[in-house]
């Protein structure tokens, strides 16, 4: 299978993932700790961005785009969203309160007590996922 990870970084994730050390591993493949922290830390790099890509990919083929922009209040962002969903029979599995919380996580930096400080996107698959992207 074809992957963003090299077979190195994949033996370096695995022994991690056993609970090996960086020291321990180093031994193992006759280098330093340096240099294992090094390809573990590009291996996590890359698996950012493989997710990263897949988020955008799922984003480009959302059918539901609402932009929030500076000054909005954060319920007529959510409120609008519900109603774009429900006009296209697209359920969302997350109840207002739900939905604002996982905004927060996302993009709480944006966001400042109920109005939206910086731009922001949120997408819905038709599946009903929700795919919250910065400007």
């Amino acid at each position: 299978m074809k992957t963003f990870l090299t077979k190195k970084q994949i033996e370096v994730l695995k022994r991690r993932m056993e609970g090996k050390t960086l020291e321990e591993i180093a031994s193992e493949f006759g280098t330093t700790k340096q240099n294992i922290s090094a390809i573990e830390r590009k291996a996590r790099e890359n698996y950012q961005k493989a997710l990263n890509t897949v988020k955008l990919f799922r984003s480009i083929l959302a059918p539901i785009v609402v932009r929030a922009r500076a000054g909005m209040k954060v319920d007529d962002v959510v409120r609008d969203l519900y109603e774009r969903c429900d006009s296209v029979n697209i359920h969302i599995p997350y109840d207002r309160f739900e939905l604002v919380m996982l905004l927060r996580k996302e993009i709480g930096h944006r966001i400042r007590h109920s109005l939206v400080v910086e731009d922001f996107e949120i997408r819905v698959t038709k599946e009903g996922d929700v795919i919250v992207m910065p400007e």
